[in-house]
C-alpha cells in the first residue's frame, strides 16, 4: 500500500505558532493555536482546508513543499522566532487511523536529541525538517542529516513519495504533487513541447488518466447529488409554503385562548351570582315565615312574670346532698351488716392486782435475798441458832416459790388477755378500713383515735392503776 500522510505538525512556521493537521482516512481533525484556519474531510479521505484569507491555509502546502524540496530562504520562520520546524508522520499500513482518538498536544512533539519523536504506526516514518537561523537539517526516523547545501536526504522521497518529475530535456521538471494558488492549471499553461516531454517521461501517466476519470466520475456524482438536494429543497419549500398559514393560525389560537379565559371568568361570575340569588331567595322565604309567625302572635298575651328560683335551687341542692348522704349511709349499713359484733372485753382490774402482787413479791424477794446475806453473815458468828435459822429460811423460800408460781400463772393470763385484745383490735381495724366515714355522724374515721377510745371505754381504771403501780414501784 502507498504511503499516507497521517499527521502534519507546524512549529513557528510562517503564521502557525503550533498547528497539528491529521488527515485521517475517513475523517480529519485539526488543532491549532491560530483560530483562523480549520479543516474538514469527506468519507473518501479527501481533506479540504477552509478558512478566512491570510489564516494560514497556503502555509500548510508551503510546509509540505519545503520538506519535499528543502526550500531556501528564511521566509518560513515565524516573525520574532529564531527557528521553525515541520514534522510529517506517515503510515504504510492504513489500518492504524483512529477517528475517535483526540489530537495530540504540543507536549507530545518534543523532539529532543536523546528522545526522538517516534511514529505511532509500526510501519510508519517520521520526517522532521528544521531551520535554525541560516542552517537547515532533517531528522529521518531519528537519524540526523545536515550539510545538504539545498538538496534533500537520499531516502526522503522513498519515504515521502513527493519527488519532482524530471524530463529528458535539461533542467526541465514538473511538480505533480503541489499546485500553487496563483499558478495556472497543470500543463495547460505550458508549451506543447513541455507537455509532450512530460507525458513521454512520466511513469505516472496512467495514474493521471485514472485520476482524471475518477474526477469526472465524482463530478457526475456531485451533480446527481446536487439534483437530489435541489429536489429535496423544492419539496421542503412547498411544505414551508403550505405551513405559512400556521402563523395566522397561531394568532387566532391566541385570540381564542384569551376569549376562553374571559368566558371562564364570566362563568365564575355567573356561578357567584346564582349563589347570591339562591341565598336571597332563601332569606326571603325565612323572612316570609317569620312575618307569618309575628302576624299569628299579635293576639297572644304576654306571659306572667316568673318569680325568683333561687330558693328552689337551694332546696334542690340540699335535697341532692341529703340523697347522696342517704346513699352513702345505706352502703355503709350494708357493709357493716356483714361484720361480726365486737368481742366483749373483760375487765383488767384483776390483772392489775396480780401485777401489783408480782411487784410486791419481787420486792419481798429482794428483801429476802438481802436478809439471807445478813443471815449468812450471822451464821458464821452464831453456830448455836443454826437449826432455827434454817427452819426460818426454808419457810421463807417456800413462800417465795409459791408467790413465784402465782406470778407465773398471772403472767399467762395476762398473755392470753393480750392475745385476745390483739385479735379484737385487728378485727376492729378491718371493719374501720372498710368504712370511709362514720356511719353515725358521717365524718371521716381516724383508726388510731377510735381504737384508743374503745380501749379507754373498756378499761376505765387503767390510768389510775398505772399511776398507783408507778407509785408502788
Amino acid at each position: 500500500m502507498d504511503s499516507m500522510i497521517r499527521r502534519i505538525v507546524l512549529k513557528n512556521f510562517m503564521s502557525h505558532e503550533f498547528t497539528v493537521i491529521e488527515p485521517v482516512a475517513g475523517t480529519d481533525r485539526a488543532q491549532s493555536k491560530n483560530s483562523g484556519a480549520s479543516s474538514s474531510s469527506q468519507t473518501n479521505g479527501l481533506t479540504v482546508l477552509i478558512g478566512d484569507n491570510n489564516s494560514g491555509k497556503s502555509a500548510i502546502v508551503s510546509a509540505l513543499q519545503t520538506v519535499a524540496q528543502n526550500a531556501s530562504g528564511d521566509f518560513m520562520v515565524r516573525h520574532g522566532e529564531k527557528e521553525c520546524e515541520v514534522i510529517i508522520e506517515t503510515c504504510e499500513c492504513g489500518q492504524c487511523f483512529d477517528k475517535n482518538k483526540p489530537p495530540k498536544s504540543e507536549d507530545d512533539f518534543r523532539t529532543e536529541d536523546d528522545q526522538p519523536y517516534v511514529a505511532e504506526c509500526p510501519t510508519g516514518n517520521v520526517l522532521i525538517w528544521r531551520r535554525i537561523k541560516n542552517k537547515t537539517s532533517y531528522v529521518v526516523n531519528g537519524r540526523v542529516v545536515d550539510r545538504l547545501r539545498g538538496s534533500v536526504p537520499d531516502d526522503l522521497h522513498d519515504l515521502l513519495r513527493m519527488p519532482l518529475v524530471m524530463t529528458p530535456r535539461e533542467n526541465t521538471f514538473f511538480d505533480v504533487h503541489f499546485g500553487e494558488q496563483k499558478s495556472p492549471i497543470f500543463l495547460l499553461g505550458d508549451k506543447a513541447t513541455d507537455r509532450a516531454a512530460f507525458f513521454a517521461s512520466s511513469s505516472d501517466t496512467a495514474k493521471l488518466i485514472e485520476m482524471q476519470q475518477r474526477h469526472r466520475t465524482k463530478i457526475k456524482e456531485a451533480n446527481s447529488q446536487r439534483k437530489l438536494k435541489l429536489a429535496e429543497q423544492s419539496k421542503l419549500d412547498r411544505r414551508l409554503t403550505a405551513l405559512e398559514p400556521l402563523y395566522d393560525l397561531e394568532s387566532a389560537i391566541e385570540k381564542a385562548e384569551a376569549q376562553f379565559v374571559r368566558i371562564q371568568q364570566q362563568q365564575t361570575a355567573n356561578r357567584a351570582l346564582r349563589d347570591l340569588i339562591s341565598a336571597f331567595e332563601s332569606a326571603k322565604k325565612r323572612c316570609d315565615k317569620y312575618s307569618a309567625i309575628c302576624q299569628s302572635l299579635q293576639g297572644v298575651q304576654r306571659p306572667p312574670d316568673v318569680p325568683s328560683t333561687e330558693n328552689l335551687k337551694r332546696l334542690i341542692e340540699q335535697l341532692d346532698e341529703q340523697t347522696q348522704t342517704l346513699k352513702i349511709s345505706k352502703a355503709r349499713n350494708q357493709i357493716l351488716s356483714n361484720c361480726k359484733s365486737m368481742p366483749q372485753i373483760e375487765s383488767t382490774v384483776p390483772l392489775s392486782q396480780l401485777i401489783d402482787q408480782l411487784a410486791n413479791l419481787k420486792q419481798s424477794k429482794s428483801h429476802a435475798q438481802s436478809m439471807l446475806q445478813v443471815l449468812s453473815n450471822i451464821w458464821e458468828l452464831q453456830h448455836d441458832n443454826e437449826s432455827a435459822l434454817k427452819t426460818q429460811l426454808h419457810s421463807m423460800i417456800e413462800s417465795l416459790s409459791a408467790a413465784r408460781s402465782a406470778v407465773e400463772n398471772e403472767k399467762k393470763k395476762v398473755i392470753n388477755h393480750e392475745v385476745e385484745s390483739a385479735e379484737a383490735e385487728s378485727a376492729l381495724r378491718e371493719n374501720f378500713e372498710q368504712l370511709d366515714n362514720c356511719p353515725t355522724c358521717g365524718q371521716s374515721i381516724d383508726i388510731e383515735t377510735a381504737l384508743a377510745t374503745a380501749h379507754i371505754e373498756a378499761n376505765p381504771n387503767d390510768d389510775g392503776r398505772d399511776k398507783s403501780s408507778e407509785g408502788q414501784s
